[in-house]
């Protein structure tokens, strides 16, 4: 059964993400004025940067939380971090 609420939480954050247009894997080719940033799925402080077709975790600087709506870190009061999921979707590729 714990499988299957993890399954919930995991459709519920695609589906908010598909509402906020962010992407969850990265583009094979990179677009120098839209860089792409997906955020991480088990930590606030962190966020992963695509680089030609890869994935790259980042850490925000101290303090910070990845802000999903603004892409940047950000104040967590701003940020609304609600994770960690225990699902990574990027794994599931």
């Amino acid at each position: 059964m714990k499988g299957v609420g993890a399954l919930v939480v995991l459709a519920t954050f695609a589906v908010a993400v598909q509402a906020l247009d962010i992407p969850l894997t990265c583009p094979a080719v990179d677009d120098i004025f839209n860089p792409v940033h997906i955020p991480h799925f088990t930590d606030c402080t962190k966020f992963y940067k695509c680089f030609n077709g890869d994935k790259y975790e980042m850490d925000c600087p101290g303090g910070l939380h990845w802000n999903i709506e603004k892409d940047y870190c950000d104040f967590p009061e701003q940020a609304n971090c609600e994770r960690p999921l225990q699902i990574d979707p990027i794994s599931l590729d």
